[in-house]
């Protein structure tokens, strides 16, 4: 069903994901959020937006993974997407990237490409994703924002 590239005008059901609490569209991917806290990619992969540990294509829904442990990262509370990178927020453990960095709009100083989960910030709550810029806020409702600020638009 996933790997046909055909089009589609009618919704269908995506197979093997139950209680979807949460989505969020990149450029070429889809991410998914379950009720449970985990969530799951699918779609273009090129720059390992998808956080689930490859590079390549996903066509099919597929976990993603924390960089320190490999495996699955649990209680995940809110994803976004754009472009070629991916963020989600755990609440207490804060903020984790995945994807390009082309500008270091990911929270670190590092423009470099991650292909799963990397933690880069504690103590924040929500997130929010562009093509260039990222908005934060804390859990003591700081707001913060990052990226490229082209005419202004931050």
């Amino acid at each position: 069903m996933y790997n046909n590239k055909e089009n589609t005008s009618t919704p269908r059901e995506m197979q093997g994901l139950s209680e979807v609490k949460e989505i969020a569209c990149g450029e070429y991917n889809t991410l998914m959020l379950q009720k449970d806290g985990y969530a799951y990619g699918v779609g273009e992969n090129s720059d390992g937006q998808l956080g689930t540990g490859g590079a390549t294509t996903i066509t099919s829904p597929t976990y993603m993974k924390n960089s320190k442990t490999g495996y699955s990262l649990s209680g995940i509370k809110h994803i976004a997407s754009a472009g070629r990178l991916l963020m989600v927020t755990t609440g207490e453990n804060g903020i984790y990237v995945a994807g390009a960095a082309d500008h270091a709009q990911n929270f670190t100083e590092s423009t470099t490409k991650r292909t799963t989960l990397y933690q880069t910030q504690t103590d924040k709550k929500s997130i929010s994703n562009g093509m260039y810029k990222k908005h934060i806020i804390s859990n003591r409702s700081n707001y913060r924002f990052k990226g490229k600020n082209l005419d202004s638009r931050i």
